[in-house]
């Protein structure tokens, strides 16, 4: 398989084959990479051209990816719901750090099988705010807001940092935005 590096093609072993001028003397596998991965060569950028959360030296890879906007008392938040191939999901929230920089904040890891496979898809029913992951193993749901993990008291929840998530005077439980007036 290849892979554009540099805007030059790169075979899996770090073989270049920049030399070749033409489309017409790719062979068959190359052409067949090209067709099935376009999204490669017109890539959408982040708002602010640089990525969104940015990891280093971790023992899995993501294999899908969930994107929710939440309304909030301050804003919105974008949250992030990474599927792994240890079939996980991790819940990951893009907070501003300045005025053209933002910071990724796991918010929580979820092992969603009992029997780890990789995650393949993710969907998220804002109707029923619940996400929904596939693997080869099935399909299960979980709850967008997981409130009670966060602990019982009003410092934990806060500091959950969560914005499913409030305290309600008793317990860490679901944030519903109040209405505009």
């Amino acid at each position: 398989m290849i892979a554009p590096s540099s805007g030059h093609f790169l075979c899996a072993g770090g073989f270049s084959v920049a030399n070749i001028r033409s489309s017409r003397h790719f062979g068959e596998d190359v052409l067949r990479f090209v067709r099935t991965h376009p999204l490669m060569y017109t890539s959408v950028y982040p708002v602010n051209r640089k990525p969104l959360l940015l990891l280093s030296d971790v023992a899995y890879t993501f294999t899908s990816i969930a994107v929710d906007i939440v309304p909030a008392s301050d804003g919105e938040y974008t949250v992030l719901f990474l599927g792994t191939d240890r079939g996980t999901v991790q819940k990951v929230m893009i907070l501003p750090k300045g005025p053209e920089e933002t910071e990724g904040v796991t918010l929580e890891e979820v092992e969603v099988f009992r029997v780890p496979s990789p995650v393949k898809n993710i969907r998220i029913s804002s109707k029923r705010h619940q996400l929904y992951v596939s693997s080869d193993a099935g399909v299960t749901q979980i709850s967008l807001h997981r409130c009670p993990v966060y602990g019982d008291s009003c410092a934990d929840c806060c500091l959950s940092r969560d914005p499913y998530c409030a305290w309600d005077g008793k317990a860490c439980a679901r944030y519903t935005p109040s209405p505009m007036r």
